[in-house]
């Protein structure tokens, strides 16, 4: 019976560091997308009593943070675009990034022959 006692706690000491390696794993995951992924791992595990659903609404949390900071770029760019109206869309940035990448090697160029 003691044997039994001692499995019971160590079954419910895994399954509590399981929950814990979830949550931290929701909370700390860089994307929505791995988040779901994460939960539908531990879903197919299909132990019985886990706590799944109730990471849900962490998911649905950090979707509507990824939700408000594309709010908040679309905003910033509304207002200020990186590239005038009625230019092509190649015509602004690309060349400027093109322009610098070829002033940083014709500097090191030149640092190397001089």
């Amino acid at each position: 019976m003691a044997c039994l006692i001692k499995r019971f706690n160590l079954c419910a000491l895994f399954q509590d560091m399981l929950t814990e390696l979830m949550f931290s794993g929701v909370h700390s995951a860089t994307s929505t997308h791995l988040a779901l992924q994460l939960v539908h791992k531990f879903e197919q595990l299909g132990i019985e009593g886990f706590p799944v659903e109730d990471v849900y609404p962490a998911v649905m949390e950090q979707y509507s943070e990824d939700i408000l900071a594309v709010v908040d770029i679309y905003e910033k760019s509304k207002k200020k675009p990186d590239v005038a109206r009625g230019s092509p869309p190649i015509a602004g940035t690309t060349f400027v990034g093109f322009l610098a990448i070829v002033i940083i090697l014709s500097e090191k160029l030149y640092q190397i022959n001089y």
